[in-house]
């Protein structure tokens, strides 16, 4: 009875030591921390995998095929190709837009110019930096003379130039000797204006004439022959005028010649002749043979007319034709002739270049 009254007097809050559960064996607390341990595995063992994938394929040029695509320097949110971008964890592909995503500089490469258009030289420009001031023209030219004084008269009465079969020495129409003659002929110019320009030349023209006596021949049964040579030598200074602005001016330092410029002008000629007759003769005493010769200078004026054709930025195709008013004196040999003309129209082509 005393045993159980011990026990009927223990605290209410108080369990005995018979309902107390039996002690944990002495092991227990390696299996609480291997469980732990094994459930920290798992969750780090993807982590752990991602981390220790295959290395990523690398794109030419020694860049990654997996660069971050990100940087501070876009001012835009751009999309990103699901490939770029790991795998998420739940599975997801990393589909979206990523904040400021760009490509690195030097992951962008420019595409290289062709080798031809590399290579290829700059095109010139189609413009002067400057009004041009110089000018230098060059010219064939031909002569066509006026033969107006008594000397072309006399020549044609006593000499005879067969252009033909058919001409008869008898007929003084017939066999004239021809006077007209090819030449050259240069000038260099400068521009006091677009429009104005001063210019100093030179032409230079020769005719030969081969003939024989009209009325005469000889005792053998051949004519008396001759050749007549007149060459003529024109230095001119003129003034040329155009009648179209010969180009325009943009800003301070280009200048677009205009494509066609037409012009007139007119000048002073002083002009040198050579005038030599040689060969075979007949006077009054008979027979005989001599050279008759004449140099010297004569003064005059000429009006002209052409038009300047723009081929290049420097350079013009120039048709030109001059009216020449000119005479001079003949020398000893000639006396008595009047001033021997030197006149006629003059009709020339060839280049003009600007600078």
């Amino acid at each position: 009875m005393a045993n159980s009254n011990l026990i009927f007097n223990y605290p209410r809050n108080t369990v005995p030591s018979s309902h107390l559960p039996a002690p944990a064996p002495r092991c227990a607390w390696r299996h609480a921390a291997l469980r732990h341990g094994l459930l920290v595995f798992a969750l780090l063992l993807p982590a752990a995998a991602r981390a220790a994938g295959p290395e990523p394929e690398h794109a030419p040029g020694g860049t990654s095929a997996n660069r971050p695509l990100c940087t501070e320097n876009s001012t835009a949110d751009a999309p990103i190709s699901p490939g770029l971008l790991p795998a998420q964890p739940g599975g997801t592909t990393g589909e979206g837009r990523v904040r400021r995503a760009t490509m690195p500089e030097r992951s962008i490469p420019f595409p290289a110019a062709p080798a031809a258009q590399r290579d290829a030289p700059s095109p010139q420009p189609d413009f002067l930096f400057g009004r041009p001031r110089i000018s230098f023209g060059l010219r064939g030219l031909w002569h066509r003379a006026r033969a107006g004084s008594d000397f072309y008269d006399f020549v044609n009465e006593e000499l005879f130039a067969p252009r033909s079969p058919d001409d008869d020495h008898n007929n003084p129409d017939h066999g004239h000797l021809n006077f007209d003659a090819p030449g050259i002929s240069l000038d260099f110019g400068y521009g006091v204006n677009s429009r104005l320009d001063v210019r100093i030349g030179v032409d230079h023209a020769m005719s030969v004439n081969e003939s024989e006596l009209r009325n005469y021949i000889g005792s053998d049964g051949l004519p008396y022959t001759q050749v007549t040579q007149l060459s003529q030598t024109d230095i001119r200074t003129e003034l040329a005028f155009a009648l179209a602005p010969r180009g325009r001016a943009i800003g301070q330092y280009t200048w677009i010649p205009s494509r066609v410029v037409p012009y007139v002008g007119a000048g002073l000629s002083f002009v040198r002749h050579d005038l030599s007759q040689q060969g075979e003769f007949v006077d009054e005493i008979g027979y005989f043979e001599d050279t008759f010769a004449s140099k010297g200078w004569g003064t005059g004026v000429h009006l002209f007319g052409g038009v300047d054709v723009r081929m290049t930025r420097h350079a013009f195709i120039n048709l030109e034709a001059r009216h020449v008013e000119a005479s001079a004196g003949l020398g000893d040999d000639f006396a008595g002739f009047d001033p021997l003309d030197l006149g006629g129209l003059r009709i020339s082509a060839g280049v003009r270049f600007v600078f």
